[in-house]
């Protein structure tokens, strides 16, 4: 389900709980640098993206762009999705006592 999980990245990095330290601009700055990387790509990267359907091309073109342009935005990005992410994720699991073994 790779439409379900970039849905879910996409919601994930487009919020902010009241505990988040994130700044108060970082949601208008990411959909700013977003929507501007996607029209200097074209009709063929914001359409799917208007329409709600995700695709792995224009996803791909319209992030790498950010990379290049907006590199600024990287660090915020990662700590709101991953870091966040996985923190909660500890925690739940500390509080539910599951553990996680991982074995190579």
């Amino acid at each position: 389900m790779p439409n379900l999980s970039a849905a879910w990245l996409f919601q994930k990095a487009m919020s902010a709980q009241p505990y988040d330290n994130v700044s108060p601009d970082f949601i208008n700055d990411l959909l700013s640098a977003n929507f501007k990387c996607m029209q200097r790509l074209g009709d063929p990267v914001l359409r799917p993206f208007l329409q709600d359907v995700i695709q792995f091309e224009p996803l791909a073109k319209t992030l790498g762009l950010i990379i290049l342009t907006y590199p600024q935005l990287l660090p915020s990005i990662f700590y709101q999705v991953l870091y966040a992410s996985y923190l909660k994720l500890v925690v739940f699991m500390k509080s539910s006592n599951v553990s996680l073994s991982l074995s190579f």
